[in-house]
């Protein structure tokens, strides 16, 4: 029997807390102190809105200094290309910014972590890959001719050919004004014998 690989490269813990006032960021601390101490993560983020601020009141907050601080701007109130084709909010890249870098939690010798630290970090890591594509698992439609597979460093993502890019799970359905079925032919001949998706799911 083949081992395990060992496929986890870093983790990245990201606390996501875009309205960060004083009751929230109290609660935020006791969180991010505890996934500095775990070590379970290789870097602890604070992800917030920024506020225009000379200094973020992100920083003035009793943050553990070994979290790292990024401010960005939601672009609820931005009009066109701000926002995704689905409708929804999207972030402004371009207004993002680290205020504050965090420390490297890795030991210097990643082979002398405990054990189960060790299978803490896969399960976590495993559970994170695991619902990237579990969001898509009731609209995904591999049977469109444009949805593609894209290698991302060890991962795999979707992709859709008529988006260049990697649809949300919103856009890659049945409702996309891009989705073009397999044709008929695709499904017969072959597996599956009646109907279903055919050679789009085979390749994926």
């Amino acid at each position: 029997m083949r081992p395990y690989p060992e496929w986890v490269r870093r983790i990245v813990a990201i606390e996501n807390k875009p309205d960060l006032d004083r009751s929230a960021a109290d609660a935020l601390v006791d969180q991010l102190e505890h996934d500095v101490e775990t070590a379970l993560a290789d870097e602890v983020w604070l992800a917030t809105e920024t506020t225009g601020d000379r200094v973020e009141p992100a920083l003035l907050r009793s943050m553990p200094v070994e979290a790292g601080i990024l401010t960005t701007a939601f672009a609820d109130g931005v009009e066109g290309d701000a926002r995704d084709e689905a409708g929804s909010a999207a972030v402004d890249a371009d207004a993002a910014a680290v205020e504050w870098l965090p420390s490297d939690l890795a030991p210097a010798d990643p082979s002398g972590r405990d054990t189960e630290v060790v299978t803490r970090r896969l399960e976590i890591a495993e559970r994170a890959y695991g619902k990237g594509w579990r969001s898509y698992h009731d609209t995904m439609r591999p049977d469109c001719r444009h949805f593609q597979l894209r290698r991302a460093g060890r991962a795999l993502v979707p992709h859709c050919a008529a988006k260049d890019r990697c649809p949300t799970d919103r856009e890659c359905a049945s409702s996309c004004p891009s989705f073009a079925p397999e044709p008929p032919a695709w499904r017969t001949n072959g597996w599956p014998i009646e109907g279903g998706r055919g050679k789009g799911s085979r390749r994926c």
